[in-house]
């Protein structure tokens, strides 16, 4: 795929960035699929400018957080979600939490799109049903492994990277909600809750301080949080932590322990064993150079377990 064709989708950036909100980095295209980084340009009350994909887009998150705009629907956006954007729907971003957010993002073909809408979401309508969706912890680190792959291998094997992708689209469709009964109002405030968890990850909370800052009994927030999100709120502060970290372990100089307390944990031992209750592995061992081959073992090892008849070899 030419670079004039990959422009058509995502502009370059040039001195009219902050203008559009968002700055892209393509790396990497196939005839199915295109893969990149975006970060956030604008501040934490500015919006971005409204803006459509001419091909569906999954947009993962790596640190940061804020609120889509899609469709009269509003969500929040963090490491722990999927934003998914029908092809031609406009969409913008704005109140920004935490950190000035930055992530990925995989664009895929629109005929493919709709062979696997129609197998995983076949009373979807031909798309995404949602404009966010639940990231698990075999998702995300399969979105990881991908970048990994891209970064680290000066020809990647665009058959491999076209797997990892089309996986990655399967999943956004299983399921993508799970707050069947929520209503509007409802939602509103554990949007609410999560923003006050991004705002003080690294910080001691309590639920009754979270709960009166979104209006709500402690009993029902707990209630309602879990069955919305499908984590409860201290297993949603901890993916967010976790996820966070993964990305600081790109920088193979990072330092475990001042790591641990910046994220919060009470001691190196503590976030180490938070970290590999999580990803099934410590956190050295994904660490700088060795964190494309060590993620990419963890995806193999969840394919087998979850499909224990298919064999392959690499």
């Amino acid at each position: 795929m030419s670079a004039s064709e990959i422009s058509h989708v995502y502009p370059p950036i040039s001195a009219n960035a902050y203008a559009v909100g968002v700055s892209v980095d393509p790396l990497f295209s196939t005839e199915i699929f295109r893969v990149g980084r975006w970060r956030c340009v604008v501040g934490a009350s500015e919006s971005t400018a409204v803006q459509s994909q001419r091909w569906p887009m999954m947009s993962f998150t790596h640190v940061g957080a804020f609120v889509v705009h899609s469709g009269g629907r509003s969500a929040v956006i963090d490491p722990t979600c999927t934003l998914l954007v029908n092809p031609g729907s406009p969409y913008r971003m704005s109140r920004h939490f935490g950190e000035r957010s930055h992530g990925a993002y995989v664009l895929v073909r629109p005929d493919v799109f709709a062979e696997v809408a129609r197998s995983e979401a076949p009373d979807a309508g031909g798309g995404f049903a949602e404009i966010d969706g639940p990231s698990s912890t075999k998702s995300y680190l399969l979105h990881r492994s991908l970048l990994d792959r891209l970064d680290s291998e000066p020809a990647p094997d665009a058959l491999e990277i076209d797997e990892m992708a089309m996986a990655l689209v399967e999943a956004a469709f299983r399921p993508q909600r799970r707050d069947g009964g929520t209503s509007r109002r409802q939602r509103a405030r554990i949007d609410r809750a999560r923003a006050v968890i991004l705002e003080n990850l690294a910080e001691p909370m309590k639920l009754d301080d979270i709960a009166r800052a979104v209006g709500l009994s402690p009993f029902h927030l707990c209630r309602v949080f879990r069955r919305t999100t499908g984590r409860t709120l201290h297993q949603y502060r901890t993916a967010l932590r976790l996820r966070v970290a993964v990305d600081r372990l790109g920088d193979p100089d990072v330092d475990l322990a001042s790591l641990s307390l910046e994220l919060g944990y009470s001691s190196h031992s503590h976030f180490t064993a938070a970290f590999r209750k999580e990803f099934g592995v410590s956190p050295s061992k994904i660490r700088g150079r060795e964190k494309a081959v060590e993620l990419r073992r963890l995806v193999r090892e969840w394919d087998a377990a979850l499909h224990p008849d298919v064999r392959g070899s690499n």
